[in-house]
């Protein structure tokens, strides 16, 4: 309906397309032809939004993924033909269905939205964390267009104050990673607090923010 697909399996080319922007994902990141789905696009949003559904949904696909996979079955509620592990395969494709599912929700609401507008909806990263127990992975996953807008604003406002009309690539490098350390430096605070201090014993908080 939002002409998002969530493919398993990828060629090279396919791959190549994802890291471009939105036109060269829509042409050549997937493999169903490409379709008008403004119309659709815009009525799905309406729809989600206008119960206040759209950030939920994700919330609740990330938590049922986790479930899926951690929770004990009671032994009464297995049946005694069956053979022990026999629900693994039912529980992988529920945790394979949730994923594909979070990823094609928060990939659609983060290209139909304003950034402004996604990120005013958004709750913050640690309380997705701290509060709603979201795993890393999917909290950096919503995060990660607002954190793109703020270093790519930044970059802009360094570029300006600059007085020369032409950089070069290593001042260009250097710029963005300045940007990048004073966008993510409130992310590196913030989620600090949360894990345990035995954590930082081997990685740093600025390498785990980056690396996510």
């Amino acid at each position: 309906m939002a002409g998002i697909e969530a493919a398993e399996e990828m060629t090279p080319e396919q791959l190549e397309a994802m890291a471009g922007g939105e036109l060269l994902k829509g042409e050549a990141g997937y493999f169903s032809q490409v379709r008008n789905t403004k119309r659709s696009s815009a009525r799905l949003k309406e729809a989600i939004v206008g119960n206040n559904l759209d950030i939920s949904l994700c919330i609740l696909a990330a938590q049922q993924r986790h479930c899926c996979v951690w929770k004990e079955y009671d032994a009464d509620s297995v049946s005694s033909s069956e053979p022990p592990g026999s629900q693994l395969k039912v529980v992988g494709r529920l945790a394979d269905q949730c994923q594909d599912a979070l990823v094609q929700l928060g990939t659609f609401l983060a290209s139909s939205h304003a950034p402004d507008e996604y990120a005013a909806r958004l709750p913050p990263l640690q309380e997705l964390l701290r509060d709603y127990h979201v795993d890393a992975d999917v909290a950096f996953f919503l995060h990660r267009p607002v954190l793109a807008q703020k270093i790519n604003a930044k970059v802009e406002y360094l570029r300006k104050l600059s007085d020369s009309k032409s950089d070069s690539i290593e001042k260009s490098i250097e710029r963005y990673t300045q940007a990048s350390q004073e966008a993510l430096e409130p992310i590196v605070q913030s989620v600090t607090p949360i894990l345990p201090n035995k954590v930082w014993e081997d990685i740093s908080p600025e390498f785990y923010v980056t690396f996510w």
